[in-house]
């Protein structure tokens, strides 16, 4: 039976045993078990004969946990069952179960400290002690032999070796480690492991012992991936929603009394949530790369619970407020649609690297098919996209229909006032074809321009009659309107961020602005030769019918040709086509069968008109005019549509616009369908390929322990 008795001095842990080899047996395990010595020097002071070789592996990571164990467990003090030989040792490589502690001082100690116990890994000697680092595993054999004999019985721990006895060392120096086959270096790994798991918290090296990543971990992994596509999701409808956020700005004012600019902070938060999850995502793809353990901490575990909650609210609020957005996000596909799949094949496409190596490393093999399913079910499906992909920008350019004309919704609000004379001139200046406005009537039967039912927002009505702030535009009389002003606030409060570049005559100019009355609106518009619409508010009023004749009655005495006048509101329509003949009417309403008299102009929101239903409109000469449209990707896909004017508040940014922002024929769109999805699935098969060989690479050395392993347990079990 083997005698073995190990000792601790200069720094390593050496394990001395007799008795188990004779010549015979020694000369076909040096040949063919290990590798070729590096180095050799001459023995110990009792014989000068010694010759010892130190052999070291080529790969230093080679050394497993499972590997040094079994042989902790061959050079154990005392006779004792082995254990048994890893199912890896003809194989795939060693998978550690637990790292051992690494002796990282040159202190010694007693002589009778062992190297393994025989129920696990080795006690901790010193208390300068140092934790396993993943990188740099040296574990190094030396074969020590004096003069041939025949196997003995081994002495007594610390007695003299007989002569003839050979001598197995196991040392592991400062810098060794038992883990994986690490795939990057210890500091970038130090430095993906801090923030991802907080690893900064336990300073010791050793606090990393045992790191493994569990299926426990996976689902934490999978539930960051989710968070990212939920957090990517309302990006997407944020971006979407901004076309449309100055009438929530509106909403908030008229139930807070408060104005901020919600829109920016709506793009800090989501920037924030956004930044966040994808950080955390990269470091998770990063540590599988160098193989390190996804060990995600409690902090962000919590952060990420609370951004799922958050992002979950927001669409919840939007589906319950602002119902009419989904509609805008449907738009916004066949506008964004061949570049979001474009962009999703890429991103999958890089997810290949992290997924290939997760299936060479995993054991599972059921996890490997299911992961491997999905990845190429998810694939398949973005490879297909295309075909249900649908946008009227494909389209030859022959094909594309008229830039539509360009209505000021309330004039142009982001370079002066709304509802002001010096609004209406800027809009003259952008080329706007129509002025849009809102007509009240005051007390004393004057038609003027506002909005709201309520002065508060546009004026300085809290100032000047604050006990009268609260009530409805139309209980003033002109004499107290005309003591307003209808200018200030929009230097003050700047409800867009366009104000901010206004030049100083501008500015004077605005804080000089009051509120028009229809007669002065009218007589500018004659003088530009520009239409002008509006609509007549509120329709609920008791002495609505009296509106609509004061109205009228201030159109007629003013000249302007009738058909450059589009009504709007529908209530005593046909008393307006009696008294006005030449008005121009506009129908908020789509048309429907069996119309009396024929719908030429409709009026509607750009979220409740397809593609296809503005193509139509515009076969039967039925001018569609859709608002509000802001964003150059939404004037884009309507001019695309083939609309026939829109509504803005932007009409200086789609003044400038000569073309939509992307037109492709439909031949150039299939051949960019067909290269990125070849150029995909050869980058993918060149991933999986790549990452096979680094696997590969890591395991010869692994393949030599495993030769060393397998004769040693046959030797010891003689």
């Amino acid at each position: 039976m083997p005698r073995c008795v190990c000792r601790a001095s200069r720094g390593d842990l050496r394990c001395v045993c007799s008795g188990f080899l004779s010549r015979e047996e020694k000369s076909p395990l040096l040949s063919e078990g290990l590798p070729q010595p590096l180095s050799q020097r001459r023995g110990d002071a009792r014989s000068s004969a010694s010759i010892s070789r130190e052999l070291s592996l080529e790969s230093p990571s080679a050394w497993t946990w499972p590997a040094c164990k079994l042989l902790c467990a061959a050079t154990r003090d005392g006779p004792g069952p082995l254990p048994p030989l890893p199912a890896a040792a003809s194989g795939p490589a060693l998978t550690p179960a637990r790292p051992p502690a690494r002796l990282g001082s040159a202190r010694s100690v007693p002589a009778s400290a062992g190297l393994c116990g025989p129920a696990g890994p080795p006690r901790r000697a010193g208390h300068t002690q140092e934790g396993v680092s993943a990188a740099g595993a040296e574990c190094w054999h030396a074969w020590a032999r004096e003069s041939p004999a025949p196997r003995s019985p081994g002495p007594a721990a610390g007695a003299r070796q007989p002569r003839g006895a050979g001598h197995l060392t196991l040392a592991l120096g400062q810098s060794a480690a038992m883990a994986d086959p690490p795939a990057c270096c210890s500091t970038c790994a130090t430095c993906l492991l801090c923030p991802y798991s907080c690893q900064w918290i336990t300073a010791k090296k050793e606090k990393r012992k045992g790191l493994r990543t569990t299926k426990y971990d996976c689902s934490w992994f999978l539930f960051l991936f989710f968070v990212f596509l939920f957090t990517l999701v309302w990006l997407y409808f944020a971006i979407i929603i901004l076309n449309d956020f100055h009438n929530f700005n509106e909403f908030i004012f008229r139930q807070r009394k408060v104005w901020l600019d919600w829109s920016l902070v709506l793009l800090i938060a989501t920037a924030v949530l956004i930044s966040y999850s994808s950080v955390l995502l990269v470091l998770a793809l990063f540590l599988q790369l160098c193989g390190q353990p996804l060990k995600l901490h409690w902090v962000h575990k919590v952060l990420l619970i609370l951004t799922a909650l958050v992002v979950a609210a927001a669409f919840t609020g939007l589906g319950i407020k602002w119902a009419e957005e989904w509609k805008s996000a449907r738009i916004s596909l066949q506008a964004t649609g061949p570049f979001l799949h474009i962009g999703a094949v890429g991103g999958m496409t890089l997810l290949a690297w992290p997924l290939a190596s997760f299936i060479y490393r995993t054991r599972s093999t059921g996890l490997r098919v299911f992961v491997l399913l999905v990845y190429c079910a998810a694939m398949i499906a973005l490879y297909l996209a295309p075909l249900g992909i649908t946008s009227p920008c494909i389209m030859e350019e022959n094909q594309l229909p008229p830039k539509p004309a360009l209505v000021g919704h309330r004039g142009a609000p982001m370079l002066a006032p709304e509802n002001t004379l010096m609004s209406l001139h800027k809009a003259v200046g952008c080329d706007v074809q129509v002025f849009e406005t809102d007509v009240m009537v005051s007390a004393d039967g004057v038609p003027f321009l506002m909005h709201d039912e309520e002065l508060t927002r546009t004026t300085n009505v809290q100032a000047v009659f604050p006990e009268r702030a609260a009530l409805n535009s139309t209980a003033f009389n002109w004499t107290d309107l005309q003591q307003l002003d209808a200018g200030s606030w929009f230097l003050e409060r700047r409800p867009f961020p366009t104000v901010q570049s206004l030049s100083p005559g501008d500015r004077q100019e605005a804080a000089e602005q009051r509120i028009p009355s229809l007669e002065q609106a009218l007589e500018a518009a004659k003088h530009s030769n520009i239409s002008i619409m509006f609509d007549l508010r509120p329709e609920n009023h008791s002495d609505y019918q009296n509106f609509v004749n004061v109205t009228l009655g201030v159109i007629l005495e003013s000249g302007i040709p009738l058909q450059q006048v589009l009504w709007l509101p529908d209530g005593f329509r046909e008393d307006v086509k009696q008294q006005a003949p030449g008005v121009q009417h506009v129908y908020g309403r789509k048309r429907v069968e069996n119309e009396k008299e024929p719908v030429l102009h409709v009026n509607l929101p750009y979220q409740d008109m397809s593609s296809e239903e503005i193509r139509q409109y515009r076969q039967d000469n039925i001018s569609v005019n859709l608002y509000v449209v802001n964003q150059p990707w939404l004037f884009s896909v309507l001019w695309c549509s083939g609309v026939s004017s829109v509504t803005t508040n932007a009409c200086q940014v789609l003044k400038e616009m000569k073309h939509p922002i992307w037109l492709l024929p439909s031949s150039t769109y299939f051949m960019i369908w067909i290269v990125v999805d070849c150029v995909s699935f050869l980058i993918i098969i060149w991933a999986f390929v790549l990452m096979k060989k680094c696997s590969h690479r890591r395991r010869p050395a692994e393949s030599e322990t495993d030769v060393l392993l397998t004769k040693i347990n046959s030797l010891m079990q003689e």
